[in-house]
């Protein structure tokens, strides 16, 4: 199992127009991301255009620390908002 780091979302972000560059760390522990406008994590949840991620053990949601694998089945859920 390979923890999701805040390098590697950095380096996902910057090559996927998906994404707005934008990554905020303003909570402790928790990487939050943005999608660009057009794009929606989950069709069926309102189109949400934002995710937060736990990327360290000592973090605010006192939250087990989610994996690559996490980000990568949430990445697959990234749908272009149909009007």
């Amino acid at each position: 199992m390979t923890y999701l780091t805040a390098k590697y979302i950095r380096a996902a972000v910057a090559k996927d127009p998906r994404f707005d560059s934008n990554v905020e760390f303003d909570e402790p522990g928790k990487a939050i991301v943005w999608l660009a406008d057009g794009y929606t994590w989950y069709a069926l949840d309102s189109n949400r255009s934002v995710e937060g991620f736990v990327i360290d053990e000592d973090n605010s949601d006192n939250a087990e620390r989610d994996t690559i694998a996490y980000w990568k089945g949430q990445v697959a859920n990234i749908t272009a908002i149909v009007d």
